[in-house]
């Protein structure tokens, strides 16, 4: 089955364009030129993904998105907007939007974004796949490092081009790891910049305009267990200073929180790159070396 998509735009030959890309990547979608038209189609219509102008003749994308929270639809949104309502684009990240396209959308920028949209942020695995059923004396070395690093509390980094079984080395660590929490896997990747320290650490209610409940993050979801960050070099310069400190003090303060909390959680990370001073050893851990840098310095940690 089609995903289902809405575009809400008032420029006809915008919205034509943004839905011929859309249809020719395999999605069913539908349009609206004004929020009340929208709003009919929503009632009517299970959609997956909404696209939808900041600025429209009959209402906007920012009361779009309110009525959307008020009438609990947890429909993923991104807004459209031109250079100088940039301040709106930043209001709907608040509120709750995935994130926001500039004007004038290209068409890689929009395939991307819808691509990232429907790939998990994060997963949850009770029972590893599995894994290292290949006799190639390659990936036999890499079940050799993933039980040798197994049973320590250490984090680790994996290296690896993409389609090299990262996340199958790094399910493969926490089987064996001891530890009996979950193994959750996050695509820093596809983490919304705003929402980012949030999805990762938790808040607390009245922290941010929209958050009207208290809720939980990744570490919290990841007590006792491990948790992947995939892809950890896609993650902002900010986040990676916060997720630093957490490496080296074991504590995370959620978002609007003045109390720190344990973190009982087994980091291992991973990055798109070759093995550790150019050896190509796919998804192989590897020891820490010196590096600069915000971003260096958390994989010298985490390694």
């Amino acid at each position: 089955m089609k995903q289902k998509v809405l575009i809400v735009e008032d420029n006809i030959s915008l919205s034509q364009r943004q839905k011929d890309w859309l249809e020719q990547a395999g999605y069913d979608v539908m349009t609206a030129m004004r929020e009340p038209a929208a709003r009919a189609l929503i009632r009517k219509h299970r959609f997956d993904f909404i696209l939808s102008d900041v600025r429209l003749p009959e209402g906007d994308g920012i009361s779009l998105l309110e009525w959307l929270t008020k009438e609990k639809k947890d429909i993923p949104f991104i807004v459209t907007t031109e250079y100088g309502s940039i301040p709106d684009a930043v209001r709907a990240i608040k509120l709750g939007a995935k994130d926001y396209l500039p004007k004038p959308v290209h068409r890689e920028h929009l395939l991307e974004l819808a691509e990232e949209i429907f790939r998990p942020l994060a997963t949850v695995r009770t029972k590893p796949k599995d894994l290292f059923r290949c006799t190639c004396p390659k990936i036999l070395e890499v079940e050799r490092y993933a039980r040798i690093v197994a049973p320590s509390d250490m984090s680790v980094l994996i290296l690896g081009a993409n389609g090299t079984g990262k996340e199958s080395v790094a399910q493969g660590i926490h089987a064996n790891s001891g530890r009996d929490g979950k193994f959750v896997a996050v695509n820093c990747g596809a983490l919304p910049r705003e929402l980012a320290a949030s999805l990762l650490f938790g808040h607390e209610k009245g922290a941010f305009t929209g958050a009207d409940t208290a809720k939980n993050g990744y570490f919290d979801m990841a007590k006792g267990g491990t948790l992947f960050l995939d892809e950890i070099g896609t993650m902002p310069i900010d986040i990676q200073s916060m997720l630093l400190r957490v490496l080296q003090e074991n504590t995370y303060t959620p978002i609007g929180s003045d109390r720190e909390r344990m973190a009982d959680v087994r980091i291992v990370a991973a990055k798109s790159g070759t093995g550790h001073q150019g050896r190509t050893i796919p998804g192989r851990p590897v020891p820490p070396s010196g590096r600069d840098g915000n971003q260096d310095a958390i994989f010298g940690r985490v390694c």
